[in-house]
């Protein structure tokens, strides 16, 4: 019999995905013997198309600078794009390097950090993809 607190877990996740859900194909990719060369998909790791949220929250900067009237140099903004998938339904563990594609709008992003919230879902922290 599963904990209250994995019920709980599972309740919670599913409610964040209905209703703040899109489709997200996850593609495994593992380093080759070359470390300078690019990536190649993993054949143990399957295209897995799963159901998660997207954040792409705006952070502005105010860098220290010297010698200006003021403290701050140029304002600079910047995104963090994070993903955030219910561990119920991946197959396998994403890894740092895997490609993550946004069914909303095609975007293709490199995961960088994976991380586990603590209430049964993985945090992706994402590059974009170039």
């Amino acid at each position: 019999m599963p904990s209250p607190f994995e019920a709980r877990d599972a309740k919670l996740s599913g409610a964040i995905d209905k209703a703040f859900g899109e489709v997200f194909v996850l593609a495994g990719r593992r380093q080759i013997a070359d470390v300078n060369l690019p990536r190649e998909a993993d054949p143990d790791r399957p295209l897995l198309q799963v159901v998660g949220t997207f954040d792409d929250p705006l952070s502005t900067i105010h860098p220290d600078a010297r010698g200006y009237a003021s403290d701050h140099a140029y304002q600079r903004a910047a995104t963090k794009p994070i993903a955030s998938i219910d561990d119920a339904l991946l197959l396998w563990a994403p890894r740092d390097g895997d490609l993550l594609t946004r069914g909303f709008n095609g975007s293709v992003y490199e995961i960088a950090r994976v991380q586990p919230d603590g209430y049964g879902r993985t945090v992706l922290t994402l590059t974009a993809k170039k």
